[in-house]
């Protein structure tokens, strides 16, 4: 296989994986940024352990706006 060919075969792989990931963008966007503001959170837990109802909140609200 000449070089030419194998170039043309990953531009061409990559130009399907563009296409295939094109629908989904936002999905992988809003998810990577959405576990690091959580990370970030969970970092600092003077944040959590605030009150009762603020630990119970970062507990269930995120994997709720997960199912939806």
């Amino acid at each position: 296989m000449k070089s030419v060919d194998q170039i043309k075969l990953v531009n061409d792989t990559i130009n399907k994986t563009k296409e295939n990931l094109k629908p989904s963008s936002f999905n992988l966007i809003f998810w990577g940024v959405f576990i690091n503001v959580l990370s970030l959170i969970y970092y600092f837990p003077s944040i959590i352990e605030q009150t009762n109802y603020t630990a119970l909140s970062y507990w269930t609200i995120p994997p709720i706006l997960g199912l939806i």
